[in-house]
């Protein structure tokens, strides 16, 4: 049993973590703003409930360097696992300084925190929008870093931060279009899947062109904890992801087949500002033994069961 740290833990994807390490037996702390908005109350308080009695919670803002080192005092984590972040590429092209404030400067506030109290292992969440464009496929962890926004150029910089400052061991993960029960990051299936259920119009654009590798919520935290736990991870990075690019029609086509009268607008507006697709997984697959369960069909399919 271990004591881990997680930051961003009441998010969705961290929330996910947070169970998982409980359900595991570690003594957990989660430090999340908890600034979510009015109509998301419902929803983060069933997020709270996987881990809410059996975590030390701090309601603190990573940009806050005295109050970082203040809680890695008083919990001494062995193992942090970073996930809080501005996380929606949309909403960071927005909210340029938020997320240069929260997605680095909050990065080195823990980094420091971790340093001075001598952390075993710094477990970081990165993204798969630090590639760039795809220039080659499937995307391994060598692929050269070329992020054309904000939010994949802010993860880059917290990767580097990782990488120059950290002197225990860290790892690195990089996931891909996650989806999944609780999501509220208005991502492309969390809009498609509610949209179709309610019968409400939607918009898809260039649905051909644009391929995601999506990933279910459930292999995204397998893999995530494997990186927290396996004794081989150490200053390792890692692809977290299905491990197969997916266009948006395919996306669109399987959803319809639960929802065949959805309307539904497609429009064309050319080449996608990031050309993304497959990405190479061997590596989490070889160190960390990772193995995704879900194919897009099989993740939808138990997602609209629970959506």
């Amino acid at each position: 049993m271990s004591r881990i740290l997680v930051t961003g833990g009441f998010g969705f994807i961290g929330s996910y973590i947070c169970r998982s390490l409980v359900e595991k037996g570690h003594m957990l702390a989660v430090v999340d703003v908890l600034a979510r908005p009015p109509n998301l109350n419902v929803l983060l308080k069933r997020r709270k409930g996987w881990s809410w009695r059996y975590a030390t919670v701090y309601s603190e803002d990573i940009r806050k360097p005295n109050i970082m080192l203040r809680i890695f005092k008083e919990f001494r984590p062995e193992v942090v696992v970073h996930l809080a972040a501005v996380s929606s590429a949309v909403y960071a092209r927005r909210h340029v300084r938020e997320t240069v404030e929260t997605n680095i400067l909050g990065t080195y506030n823990l980094l420091r925190a971790a340093k001075m109290l001598h952390v075993e292992r710094f477990v970081f969440v990165s993204s798969s929008m630090v590639y760039g464009d795809f220039i080659e496929e499937p995307v391994s962890e060598d692929h050269p870093l070329e992020p054309k926004e904000i939010y994949g150029i802010s993860k880059l910089a917290g990767e580097r931060l990782v990488r120059s400052f950290m002197g225990s061991p860290f790892v690195i993960v990089r996931p891909s279009a996650v989806y999944g029960p609780l999501d509220s990051g208005n991502r492309i299936v969390q809009r498609f899947v509610e949209a179709a259920k309610k019968g409400t119009v939607s918009e898809a654009w260039d649905v051909d062109e644009r391929r995601l590798d999506f990933t279910y919520i459930e292999d995204t935290v397998d893999g995530i904890v494997l990186a927290t736990q396996h004794p081989r991870a150490d200053y390792g990075i890692f692809n977290i992801t299905r491990g197969e690019g997916r266009t948006i029609r395919e996306l669109i086509d399987t959803i319809k087949a639960y929802a065949p009268d959805w309307p539904l607008r497609l429009i064309n507006r050319g080449a996608p500002m990031v050309r993304r697709g497959t990405l190479d997984i061997s590596h989490a697959r070889s160190i960390l033994r990772y193995e995704p369960k879900y194919s897009l069909e099989d993740g939808l399919a138990e997602y609209w069961e629970k959506v």
